[in-house]
């Protein structure tokens, strides 16, 4: 069962044992009492009742302020759906990248130090998904309000990255820059 939960992330159920860890199939779990989306709740409400990620806040450049998120290296990523629960999120949201299970990388949109912020954002995440052994995406993302968009596709060409901005998100840039 997989669920989308933004381009290029998607959630999917596990049974999570003590030494064992298995996706179950939509034929075996049919004649559960919960249907799919049932179960992702449940499986969500879990890891949410669970310990938070550490925050360790970072001054990068031009007064843009990183946080990385690390905890529990299966499930890290999954509290990037709940994001708000972490004192990184700005009156326009954040910036996060997902490059990898165990890390969240994430900058609060505030004003215009998106940019930079995006930019350190970009090498940060392109160098640990290469390196990562259970990469997800090489991408940012824009949370706000509990909904997660698409800003920006990391393109790599020899020794050059490209960022590609999605429409909305080339929007919101444009009105902090004025």
């Amino acid at each position: 069962m997989r669920r989308p939960v933004a381009p290029g992330i998607e959630e999917c159920l596990v049974i999570d044992r003590p030494t064992t860890v298995m996706t179950p199939s939509a034929d075996r779990v049919a004649d559960w009492p919960l249907d799919s989306d049932g179960l992702l709740d449940l499986g969500r409400a879990n890891l949410r009742a669970g310990q938070p990620l550490e925050v360790v806040q970072r001054e990068v450049m031009d007064g843009a302020d990183i946080a990385v998120l690390a905890g529990d290296e299966d499930y890290a990523s999954t509290h990037l759906l709940w994001l708000d629960r972490y004192p990184v999120v700005g009156p326009y949201g954040a910036l996060v990248a997902v490059p990898a299970e165990g890390v969240l990388f994430v900058h609060p949109i505030t004003d215009g130090t998106v940019y930079s912020a995006g930019e350190v954002l970009a090498g940060a995440t392109l160098d640990r998904y290469a390196q990562a052994e259970k990469p997800i995406a090489a991408a940012l993302y824009h949370w706000h309000d509990g909904e997660i968009f698409l800003a920006a596709d990391l393109r790599t060409s020899g020794d050059e990255v490209s960022i590609v901005l999605s429409p909305g998100f080339q929007s919101l840039m444009e009105h902090l820059a004025r």
